[in-house]
């Protein structure tokens, strides 16, 4: 989203981006030539963080998957609707939920 009203303040934020992305790039070329080695390992340490946080958010799904086959477990165990077993383990991931049962 644009926070500029008029032309001034547009060119006025693109002018400030721009020097921020080029103070960065000018950082990042210091710390390299001054130890290498550290920022290879904070890069390679900055992916792993990328693929924990997908990680996190597939446990997510799962536990939400597997709340909704407990309900649905504890629906059926009560006498509830018996008509929707099907959906108990129905993600691709836990498949073989029901037949453990």
């Amino acid at each position: 989203y644009a926070i500029a009203t008029s032309n001034t303040e547009l060119v006025a934020n693109s002018v400030i981006i721009l020097f921020i992305t080029d103070t960065d790039e000018r950082l990042y070329g210091i710390l390299e030539s001054i130890n290498a080695s550290w920022v290879e390992g904070m890069s390679c340490e900055a992916e792993r963080s990328d693929e924990g946080a997908e990680s996190i958010q597939d446990l997510k799904r799962d536990m939400k998957d597997l709340r909704e086959s407990l309900r649905l477990l504890a629906q059926q165990v009560r006498g509830g609707n018996a008509t929707q077993p099907q959906a108990i383990g129905s993600s691709s991931r836990h498949s073989n939920v029901s037949s453990r049962s």
